[in-house]
């Protein structure tokens, strides 16, 4: 290889009688090396530097990333990748705002259960899913409300397309079902029957509704008693509006921030328990009270 006018100034004496290939090639990765070192620390002194803010969440990821990716590229040979990695994801954790101190407890209660220790891309993977989650539920919870008021009927032996359930699983065309639907309503009142004679005797059963699943082409809901809720597959956490639901759980309060600007509160975690199709008792940890919700919001993960 050749070097420019440049470089041959740079690390070549007047003395060409002692030029030494070796000598050359440490000198020159030395340059360069002390070049790499600077160039990582300028974009250190960004990355520490930067803080996700309210308003601005989205664009700060996107900064970040670039940075980061940055980083990496400069520095393969100067430091190890995952390290650097966790002490940014510990950093950006720690100053993350108010708005988002759901994620940052949900993160440390897994440190503290699983001893997962976080990366900084697994930290901005967690804030977009959370955002993601606060969006969907606010959209969601009006159209399950509306859902819920609409309430459309078939009829004439025909399916309704406004209908919340799908044409396979109408009354109307399939007899049948409106048959099982009866015998399994008739076996809830039995079940409640059965229930206040074992509380009276002082055995007190967990008390938790059946869940019916709904699938439609849009979205797939539950009817929990007469109340509509929300199945939602990507969701690590189940809302509540109160602990009737319950069967354990710890006073807390922490902020949601919904998609619309507004913050909702979270006054309470732990356990809620459900009863599934077949009757067994389905317990769904990682449940939230937040009495500000409409409709439950449940996670589909305990059903996959």
């Amino acid at each position: 290889n050749t070097l420019d006018q440049e470089n041959y100034d740079k690390f070549f004496d007047d003395d060409q009688e002692n030029y030494n290939p070796a000598a050359l090639w440490i000198n020159i990765r030395n340059f360069n090396a002390t070049s790499s070192v600077e160039n990582c620390a300028t974009v250190m002194t960004k990355l520490f530097g930067m803080k996700i803010e309210d308003g601005i969440i989205s664009n700060s990821i996107i900064e970040i990333r670039h940075q980061s990716k940055l980083l990496k590229s400069m520095g393969q040979d100067l430091f190890e990748e995952k390290t650097m990695s966790r002490m940014l994801a510990f950093y950006y954790l720690r100053n993350l705002p108010t708005s988002l101190s759901f994620v940052k407890n949900n993160i440390y209660q897994e440190i503290k259960i699983s001893k997962r220790v976080p990366t900084l891309e697994s930290l901005l993977s967690d804030i977009e899913l959370a955002l993601a989650r606060n969006q969907e539920l606010s959209i969601s919870d009006g159209q399950a409300l509306r859902i819920g008021e609409r309430r459309v009927k078939c009829k004439n032996g025909k399916h309704s397309p406004e209908a919340y359930h799908s044409e396979d699983q109408g009354f109307q065309l399939h007899p049948h079902l409106l048959k099982e639907f009866r015998e399994r309503r008739n076996q809830d009142k039995s079940s409640k029957v059965n229930s206040s004679t074992t509380e009276s005797t002082g055995s007190k059963p967990i008390s938790s509704p059946r869940v019916y699943c709904i699938s439609t082409e849009s979205k797939t809901i539950a009817f929990i008693k007469e109340e509509c809720a929300i199945l939602d597959s990507g969701a690590s956490h189940s809302l509540f509006k109160d602990s009737e639901r319950f069967v354990s759980f710890t006073k807390t309060r922490v902020a949601l921030n919904q998609a619309n600007g507004t913050v909702i509160y979270a006054e309470g975690f732990g356990t809620a328990a459900i009863t599934g199709y077949k009757g067994s008792i389905i317990h769904l940890k990682n449940s939230l009270i937040v009495p500000k919700i409409t409709t439950p919001f449940i996670s589909l993960s305990p059903f996959l």
